[in-house]
């Protein structure tokens, strides 16, 4: 089926980027998500080279450029956008249908390529919402995989050589040619940003019968591509032309066809651009296994077998690309030809339209990434590794003869055994793959074989061609056919037309007229063959550009790449009259003519008639042949002779050209002998350049693995210098002095602070504590060992020789991994409060010694009522210790207080409770108090005192003892209890 049919539906969801980088990449990275907005709408995916055993620090470092989530790839991930997707070490990575999914690389392969193996798989997955970007780095992962994502329509992106600090991958993916832009990784976000927002690129592009509305700028684009190329694509699948201009379009920010065309005008390289990424060939080497498998197994002993007569096997892959195909055919036969232990002659033709793919395949370098492709006896047998990545061997290069043809236009090669062409046909339209087709039927020898891609078959060819097994498209020939007819050159330009009905699209075809052609060539073939027994039409050149009859009787085709000069197909015996004839008739232009000409057909010989006529206004000829066998010619029977002056002369140019040919003969064996014995050296220097190699390999492979890591390092430390700084600066101007000691006591570190009390200097650090004799820190010893031990928090006040106070904090030091490491000690000078708590306490005791000697009775109570200080007239006076009332509640039973009527007073009636009520003090608090021995009457004045609130919080009382209970006032007597609140101004 065709894949322009098998397209997914992908014109909903976002992007994914996927990103390689190795050495050197991380300062790339760093800049392109500096760059990058962290709701773009797009998913980022970073591949990297990493060493099995190293602990990735990306994502911290990556971190602060951006405000993105970073997430470590877990096996069955789904990918969401505006997140950063980090590959773990020792996996490769995989997408399906959104999914990440992790694999083990496969150990037996000389090289694990992580990027390629990813950017392939996004292809597959994303095809045109794909986005490769290819970073610093060494060697050459990504340049394959580059090529998958350009084939399934998305973009890729390259950076810059110059601000790249490892050239070898960007290098590599610039020389695929396959590259949309390259540029410095600060710029590449907006150029990505205005890609994906362009009208026809983000899914709002018309359809192809809109598209084709535009007849006249389609029609003038394809002609300017045929000018600059030779190459005519209005016989190509409108779908295809539409979707590789419709990119273009997006990539050079123009919205419709005629501005396109402007912006070509205004820049002329961009014709090129188009013209290659119409030719995108993407091919692998043994691409679809297992249809080369069955190709190795099954077709390759037949075509050995078939020509165990005269050992040459004649192979064509047409559009051959790059020449991974062409190789890979190649290596197969002559692998086969080993294991034979027999000798035949191979030669492989791979042609292709694309002249830069052509030059590129005869070179036979390619990256690393090949090894990902196929058996690494393959590679290790027929590849020799050179800094670039892999070059074929060149007894396997020899066996290959590339050429630029278009097979359209260009004769075909002739007695071919195999012809593939894959993932060809599939961009031609129906009308084309016939004549493709036919040409192959002419080009097969009789039990050939035709192998053509997964998604392409012979269809109406099926009389030619007979299929060999139902999944792989390799397809036996039936029989030899006859030259194609050429019917290109009938086939109308790509020109506008009125209409935009099917049949006037550009690019389309009128059946009806190839019906009308075709029609008349046969009855042009049906005249010409009755008048005459063969006519051949030629150039003023000899070359032939059409034949009627039967050719083949007079006219002889040689091996090897096709020659159609009529010069050199004749039988020798008439070669020099025809050219003679044709230099006359053309000179003279009249008609030459040549009879009874001998010519020897096996045991027949037979008497020609030659006709050389000049066609009027054109410089081609028609050349008519007819013959009858006979049995004796004499010489004056024929028209055409040599006098005995020209014969003479013809004589002694051939001795001359014998005696040329047997110097040239001994001058070769000379060569040969020098060039064996320069093989000899030159196997022996190989062998040294492969070990040589195989080393320098193993010394890239870990130099980049180091630079990766050094990378991050580098960044890691310039991150922990900025935190050390900060530190340093933190320690010099906080007022707290800090001392480091280490598990072993030694100092480590001190803040400038601890010099103001403690002369320690810089050469003191790593000396123990104990060599330095610090009186501040003699009682604060134990408190260290004994954090040291515990990991307990101490503290400690301590008075310095110059009368200064200081706090001392003892903390324990712990490491990273929470394991303890030291003790940091802190000294916080608390002078000004220690000296007002000192002044406080003073005041407190003065105050105590002044309620002490009172001679009332002076106690204080909570706010509560729980009694917190009392003096000696109190104790005297109530019978009780000092030790015994703190503590006890004023109107606890164990003090026994009433009213003068003997009624215990509760305590919401208490004087505390008045107190806090009022929040005022009371006067003439009457209470009566009994002991064992008499009962005593009490007069109470207390005074609230308040917290920071408002609130009452303690009180103070005064216990005046009366004379007697008979000195009570009458109204006194009358409210025992109650207390006379104060009411005067004072």
């Amino acid at each position: 089926m065709n894949e322009d049919l098998e397209k997914k539906d992908t014109s909903q969801g976002y992007y994914i980027i996927g990103i390689g980088a190795s050495a050197g990449g991380l300062e790339a990275l760093v800049n392109f998500f500096h760059n990058m907005p962290s709701d773009s709408g797009m998913a980022f995916v970073v591949v990297q080279h990493l060493s099995p055993d190293y602990k990735s620090l990306m994502d911290e470092l990556l971190a602060r450029h951006t405000n993105m989530e970073i997430i470590k790839i877990t096996d069955g991930m789904t990918i969401m956008p505006d997140r950063i997707y980090l590959l773990p070490p020792k996996k490769n990575l995989t997408i399906f249908n959104r999914q990440l999914l992790l694999t083990t690389p496969d150990p037996a392969l000389p090289f694990n390529l992580p990027i390629d193996f990813f950017f392939r798989s996004l292809a597959e997955d994303q095809e045109e919402k794909s986005v490769g970007i290819i970073l610093s780095g060494t060697g050459s992962d990504g340049s394959r995989g580059i090529q998958a994502i350009k084939k399934a329509g998305g973009m890729v992106m390259v950076q810059d050589e110059q601000s790249a600090k490892f050239d070898g991958m960007p290098r590599s993916a610039i020389g695929t040619g396959l590259a949309d832009y390259v540029e410095i990784p600060e710029k590449m976000p907006e150029i990505i940003l205005s890609f994906i927002s362009h009208p026809l690129i983000a899914g709002t592009s018309r359809n192809i019968a809109e598209f084709s509305q535009d007849e006249t700028e389609m029609a003038k684009l394809i002609a300017m591509i045929r000018t600059r190329t030779g190459v005519d694509f209005s016989f190509y699948k409108q779908a295809t032309i539409q979707r590789r201009i419709e990119r273009r379009m997006g990539m050079s920010q123009t919205v419709n066809l005629r501005g396109y065309l402007k912006y070509i005008n205004e820049h002329n390289e961009e014709i090129d651009a188009l013209y290659r990424d119409m030719l995108i060939g993407v091919t692998r080497f043994f691409r679809d296994k297992d249809e080369f498998d069955y190709l190795k197994k099954n077709i390759i002993p037949v075509l050995f077998k078939n020509c165990l007569k005269n050992k040459i096997i004649r192979a064509w892959v047409a559009g051959c690309s790059t020449g991974e195909e062409a190789f890979t055919i190649a290596i197969l036969l002559y692998d086969y030809m080993l294991s034979l232990k027999d000798h035949y002659e191979i030669k492989v033709f791979a042609t292709d339209i694309d002249n830069d793919a052509i030059i590129k395949a005869g070179h036979g370098i390619y990256p690393e990434g090949i090894a990902a492709d196929m058996d690494p006896v393959f590679l290790d047998k027929y590849f020799d590794r050179t800094a670039e990545g892999f070059r074929v061997k060149r007894h396997i290069r020899e066996l290959v003869i590339f050429a630029r043809q278009n097979i359209l236009k260009d004769p075909p090669f002739t007695k071919i055994d195999i012809i593939t062409c894959r993932n060809l046909l599939i961009y031609l339209r129906t009308r084309l793959q016939k004549d493709v087709l036919a040409l192959f039927h002419f080009a097969l020898k009789d039990k050939g074989y035709l192998f053509l891609g997964p998604s392409e078959s012979v269809g109406d060819a099926s009389d030619y061609f007979l299929a060999e097994h139902r999944s792989v498209k390799v397809f036996l020939h039936k029989g030899q056919g006859i030259p194609p007819v050429r019917r290109i050159s009938s086939i109308p330009k790509y020109e506008p037309s009125k209409s935009n009905s099917p049949a006037n699209i550009p690019g389309t075809y009128n059946t009806s007229n190839f019906k009308k052609i075709e029609t008349i060539e046969k009855y042009y073939q049906e005249i010409i063959n009755n008048l005459c027994e063969s006519c051949v039409v030629i150039n003023e050149k000899g070359d032939l550009l059409e034949t009627f009859g039967e050719p083949e009787r007079f006219l002889k085709t040689q091996l090897g790449k096709v020659d159609l000069n009529i010069n050199r197909m004749v039988r020798s015996n008439v070669a020099l009259a025809l050219t003679t004839g044709i230099r006359n008739a053309l000179k003279e232009s009249k008609k030459i003519t040549y009879k009874n000409l001998r010519i020897d057909d096996r045991d027949i010989t037979r008497g020609v008639d030659m006709k050389i006529a000049p066609l009027k206004s054109s410089n081609k000829l028609i050349v008519i042949f007819h013959s009858e066998i006979v049995d004796n010619l004499t010489k004056e029977e024929t028209t055409f002779s040599l006098d005995p002056h020209s014969n003479q002369q013809m004589i002694e140019l051939q001795n001359e050209i014998q005696l040329t040919r047997e110097n040239l003969q001994a001058a070769n064996e000379e060569l040969q002998t020098s060039n064996e014995e320069l093989q000899a050296t030159n196997e022996e220097l190989l062998a040294s350049n492969e070990e040589l190699q195989s080393t320098n390999e193993e010394l890239n492979s870990v130099n980049e693995e180091l630079n990766t890591v050094n990378a991050e390092y580098q960044a890691k430390i310039a991150e922990l210098l900025e935190l050390n700084t900060d530190m340093d600066n933190l320690l010099k101007s906080t007022e707290i002095g800090t001392i480091f000691l280490d598990k072993e006591l030694c100092i480590r570190k001190f803040t400038p602070a601890v010099t103001l009390e403690i002369n320690l200097m810089q050469q003191d650090l790593g000396r123990h504590l104990s060599d330095l004799s610090i009186p501040l820190l003699e009682d604060v010893n134990k408190d260290i060992h004994h954090t040291l031990l515990t990991s307990e928090i101490m503290e400690r006040v301590v008075q310095s020789p110059n009368e200064k106070w200081y706090l001392f904090q003892i903390f324990p030091y712990s490491d990273e991994n929470g394991e303890k490491d030291g003790v940091i000690i802190s000294m916080i000078n608390i002078t000004k409060q220690k000296n007002a708590e000192i002044a406080i306490k003073k005041n407190l005791d003065l105050m105590k010694q002044i309620l002490e000697t009172s001679p009332a009775a002076q106690l204080m109570t909570d706010s509560t009522g729980k009694i917190i200080f009392a003096n000696k007239q109190t104790e005297n006076w109530l019978g009780f210790k000092k030790n015994e009332l703190i503590n006890m509640y004023f109107d606890s039973s164990d003090l026994n207080i009433t009213d003068l009527d003997g009624n215990v007073i509760l305590h919401e009636k208490s004087p505390v409770a008045e107190i806090k009520k009022l929040k005022k003090n009371i006067k003439n608090f009457i209470i009566c108090y009994k002991n064992k021995n008499n009962k005593i009457i009490f007069k109470i004045t207390g005074n609230p005192l308040f917290n920071d609130q408002g609130a009452v919080d303690s009180a103070v009382f005064t216990m005046d003892r009366l004379a007697n209970d008979n000195s009570i006032d009458s109204e006194n007597k009358k409210y025992p209890g109650k207390e006379a609140v104060n009411n005067d101004k004072t």
